[in-house]
């Protein structure tokens, strides 16, 4: 390109310059594209440094020597995981690991590489479907996990997301907004209480011949009748009854 055929001012090829529209065009997409890459990442952060345009630009440019160029999720995770597991029980590491195994069946059942950038509601959408329909391995019988284990999935994915961005590798904005799902986790407020017949069930079963039970049932029947909290009753002290009352701070 001669310098003569370049408009410094507009920024553009002058309009004389044969396949001057076609290029123009296309430089006119490219430069929205890279606004909104920019947008994008500066919701996220306060300030973006002259090699952050850059990348941004780079990206746009030549998307996809950028994807194979970019740490993947999978890499990602395993520095999450080696972070996690100082001061993380192994029950939430297993966790971490099982949601991880996921993605790695849904990247393989889609036929194609997960970009972290590109991970919005519509991955999450189609994600919680391949959940859904996934084999359950407790029983054979019933397709797809529970929706509790689905919800599940999407909070714990979201942790690692969350600490993606921390670290700062592009993530997806939609990472930070409420879900909407059809994979509701179940409310657990539901407040289940025994009638009198079923207390006097409990009073009246004989379990002589097992004292451990039996001991058990009459601390139970203890606690319910008192309303009192375990810890107060294996502290209990005949010394603390007093005119038929049970008196304890």
């Amino acid at each position: 390109m001669l310098a003569k055929n370049w408009d410094f001012d507009k920024e553009r090829l002058k309009s004389s310059t044969t396949g001057a529209l076609e290029f123009n065009l296309e430089l006119n997409d490219l430069e929205a594209t890279c606004l909104k890459e920019a947008r994008v990442k500066k919701e996220k952060n306060q300030y973006l440094s002259k090699n952050d345009y850059k990348i941004i630009i780079q990206e746009c440019i030549d998307r996809d020597n950028a994807i194979n160029n970019e740490i993947s999720i999978f890499q990602l995770a395993s520095k999450f995981l080696s972070y996690k597991s100082s001061f993380v029980k192994e029950g939430t590491m297993k966790e971490y690991r099982t949601v991880f195994k996921g993605l790695e069946e849904f990247e393989s059942k889609i036929g194609s590489k997960l970009i972290l950038r590109e991970l919005d509601n519509s991955f999450f959408d189609k994600f919680e479907i391949f959940l859904s329909k996934k084999p359950n391995l407790r029983d054979s019988s019933k397709k797809g996990l529970l929706n509790d284990t689905i919800h599940k999935y999407i909070s714990t994915l979201k942790v690692f997301l969350k600490w993606c961005n921390d670290n700062d590798h592009l993530v997806h904005p939609d990472v930070f907004k409420t879900q909407k799902t059809n994979f509701k986790k179940k409310a657990y407020n539901e407040v289940v209480s025994l009638n009198e017949n079923e207390i006097e069930l409990f009073k009246n079963l004989d379990l002589s011949n097992n004292p451990r039970l039996e001991k058990t049932r009459d601390i139970f029947l203890l606690l319910l009748l008192t309303g009192q909290r375990y810890s107060d009753i294996i502290e209990f002290d005949k010394s603390t009854i007093k005119n038929n009352t049970w008196d304890f701070i």
